[in-house]
């Protein structure tokens, strides 16, 4: 198995492309990921923490179902990578909802302290501050949601967390990556000045892009017709 950590402009730009050629050849598979995007943002801000838990059900779907499709044209297999990846997604579906719960504690504690500041505390949203915001997003894309992606096919190739870990932290320190996933950074200030709930959205689109872009590091690329009759029901990714 050969994994490529050295992505060159090129390659970052291609997992755009391969993900707007899944959804034109997927409509239908596309349009089911957004309608669960949108049943994410359904569930209010109150209940932040069974947000995140839900956030991070998003994500695990998303690698899931784009990986199967892109790969064998069909989601037949997709039970089986769902249940291959169930040690990985329950784990931290409930470590992240925990980590929420405690997270929206010490908030609410915090604003219970300090009512006065939390209540008139305003945001000019000038041009420093709305750049701010974009290079915060892109931070996230990579500092969080890239490694929870990276563990699924880590997962797949029996990689160990240190060398999941090397991965990660190779790609992360290089300013492309960063550069990478700006597009979809710059729709957050975007959704905060128009004060619009696109988070699930934001949060289907770096996934999507993510798990492209793990399909160039891992130099996975879609089966061809004979070989997807004859596979087994189930094989790791890249096998």
């Amino acid at each position: 198995m050969q994994i490529n950590i050295n992505l060159s402009v090129q390659d970052y730009l291609r997992g755009y492309k391969e993900m707007c050629r899944f959804i034109a050849r997927s409509p239908v598979i596309c349009g089911v990921m957004l309608l669960l995007a949108l049943l994410v943002t359904v569930v209010p801000f109150s209940f932040f923490p069974l947000r995140m838990g839900a956030c991070a059900l998003l994500v695990s779907l998303v690698v899931c179902v784009v990986s199967i499709q892109y790969r064998y044209g069909s989601l037949r297999r997709l039970a089986a990578e769902l249940n291959f990846h169930q040690r990985l997604i329950l784990p931290a579906i409930l470590g992240i909802t925990a980590l929420s719960w405690l997270a929206f504690f010490a908030a609410d504690l915090l604003s219970g302290l300090m009512p006065a500041a939390a209540g008139n505390a305003a945001v000019a949203y000038d041009g420093m501050t709305l750049t701010g915001i974009v290079l915060g997003g892109a931070l996230v894309c990579v500092a969080q949601l890239m490694p929870y992606i990276l563990a699924h096919f880590c997962h797949s190739f029996s990689l160990s967390r240190k060398q999941g870990e090397h991965i990660w932290l190779s790609l992360m320190l290089r300013w492309k990556t960063l550069a990478a996933f700006l597009p979809v950074a710059l729709f957050v200030p975007l959704a905060i000045v128009l004060k619009q709930d696109w988070s699930a959205f934001l949060l289907l689109a770096a996934s999507m892009y993510c798990t492209f872009l793990m399909f160039i590091v891992f130099n996975i690329t879609p089966e061809p017709e004979a070989q997807r009759v004859s596979s087994p029901a189930f094989m790791p990714q890249g096998a």
